[in-house]
């Protein structure tokens, strides 16, 4: 694919023309290979292609070009005002934490009796309908049997309480003298999601280690995701986004016996390295149009002993608006 320019704010057909070319000379090859009028005013984010035939090349003016590019100067005499200033809003943001809610050990009930409540840092802008939008079913199998790559079992959620209540409750089967594992099944779509009202939804879908040796303890794995608001010209909003991981305690996955990879959602679309992290994969930047957005962090486990990559993942989501 040929070289392209992006139209900036400001711009109109004959400023991306000087822009890419430093010339109007060559402007009918423009807007013929794009099939676009001279006159026309382009709209903000449209990709144009740079035609590069020889006949053009004589026509642009290279000094031009190198006075742009020294002076990082970007042409724009359009004459038309930036909006309002743009601002940053999270719509809705699911933080739930857990907790044993059985009165015994799970040897005597049979099962383990988890409970999962809103936590500080659950936003819904929105009022959030009264059902859940998916059934919330938890897999779960021993983790001999997810390492032997057994297909694991299913529980649903017993409260059947309004989804405005912000708590679920499982009661996944106790294995004697064996730790449990127990996911959201992402990977068909029905983990824990939380709907509002004007139709966003988004989801928080841990990992939960149940561990045999702690009758009345177990692990919950999930990252978290921090957006930030950074600056704004009016007609583009930067964000800055921040991927963390709670701490893993008792599962062999910490290094060197193994490791977490957090991947980016949607996976590193439009993000790009922030100047005050550099080289940091965990700190990215994306520049936004005003419009609603999803973004998360989905995270994998490594046993790097068994070179076993756990079928059983987290996610994490929300919905953000910028306006």
């Amino acid at each position: 694919m040929g070289k392209t320019i992006t139209v900036k704010p400001n711009q109109s057909m004959l400023d991306v023309i000087v822009q890419v070319l430093g010339s109007l000379e060559a402007g009918m090859a423009f807007c013929s290979l794009n099939n676009v009028s001279i006159s026309q005013v382009p709209i903000v984010g449209t990709v144009y292609q740079i035609p590069e035939v020889d006949d053009v090349q004589v026509l642009t003016d290279k000094s031009v070009l190198d006075y742009f590019r020294q002076n990082q100067v970007v042409a724009g005499t359009l004459g038309s005002m930036p909006p309002q200033q743009l601002g940053l809003t999270i719509i809705l943001k699911p933080v739930l934490e857990s907790h044993y809610e059985g009165a015994f050990p799970p040897g005597l009930l049979g099962y383990y009796q988890i409970g999962l409540n809103a936590a500080a840092g659950f936003v819904n802008i929105n009022t959030l309908i009264t059902t859940y939008p998916h059934d919330n079913a938890l897999y779960y199998e021993e983790d001999a049997a997810m390492y032997a790559g057994t297909p694991p079992s299913s529980v649903g959620e017993i409260t059947g309480l309004p989804m405005t209540v912000k708590h679920l409750a499982y009661r996944v089967p106790w294995a004697s003298a064996n730790n449990v594992i127990a996911w959201d099944p992402h990977t068909t779509g029905q983990t824990v999601t939380f709907e509002d009202v004007a139709g966003n939804k988004a989801c928080f879908a841990p990992v939960f280690p149940l561990y045999d040796s702690r009758p009345l303890f177990h692990e919950q794995l999930i990252a978290d995701l921090l957006v930030e608001f950074v600056n704004t010209d009016g007609y583009v909003a930067t964000l800055r986004l921040t991927r963390s991981h709670t701490p893993v305690v008792f599962l062999d996955i910490n290094p060197p016996d193994g490791h977490m990879t957090m991947h980016w959602l949607p996976s590193a679309t439009g993000l790009y390295e922030d100047p005050d992290n550099p080289g940091n994969p965990d700190i990215q930047l994306i520049d936004l149009y005003p419009g609603k957005y999803t973004f998360g962090v989905e995270t994998e486990y490594t046993d790097d002993l068994a070179n076993f990559t756990w079928p059983a993942r987290s996610v994490c989501t929300q919905v953000i608006e910028i306006a």
